[in-house]
């Protein structure tokens, strides 16, 4: 019975679905295809931003790293003193290569994410401009009736 429930438990997490961003959308098309179309911009650019920033932090890391690196190599090269790895200048060295290249992985992940929703945003903004093109203009026929000279016809209306 325990694992019934425990099954169950498991099941609602790996079945719910995420609150969608079209949730509350109307049944108009073109205003499904702009939300679609500004949450994965939105998205996009908050991805680029941090995409951006995890570069600079990695530039930034490597060049201190580095600077340290290249002064306990200068230091160690020429002086009677020895570096261990336990050192504090080698460990804050090691420290600084080490967010550099965390930096450089979260760099290459967010940049992936964001040419995905790029890539997202331009076909919800196509399939928005394909549906406006189709469906914004309407021809319709008016009858013209005018009984006072006994004449009919009709009118050729174009609607934007």
């Amino acid at each position: 019975m325990k694992n019934l429930i425990l099954l169950l438990l498991l099941a609602t997490f790996a079945f719910s679905q995420e609150a969608s961003f079209l949730k509350n959308a109307e049944v108009d098309s073109i205003a499904y295809y702009e939300k679609g179309y500004q949450h994965h911009l939105e998205k996009y650019q908050h991805d680029e931003s941090i995409s951006t920033k995890a570069l600079i932090v990695s530039g930034v890391s490597l060049g201190i790293g580095a600077a340290i690196s290249m002064y306990v190599i200068a230091d160690d090269i020429g002086s009677d003193t020895k570096y261990t790895m336990s050192s504090p200048l080698v460990i804050t060295s090691m420290s600084f290569l080490g967010v550099s290249l965390v930096s450089v992985v979260v760099y290459a992940t967010y940049g992936i994410l964001a040419n995905i929703e790029k890539k997202d945003s331009e076909d919800y903004y196509n399939k928005k401009r394909e549906y406006e093109s189709k469906h914004s203009t309407k021809i319709s026929v008016i009858p013209l009736v005018n009984p006072l000279e006994q004449k009919y016809g009709g009118v050729l209306a174009l609607n934007f």
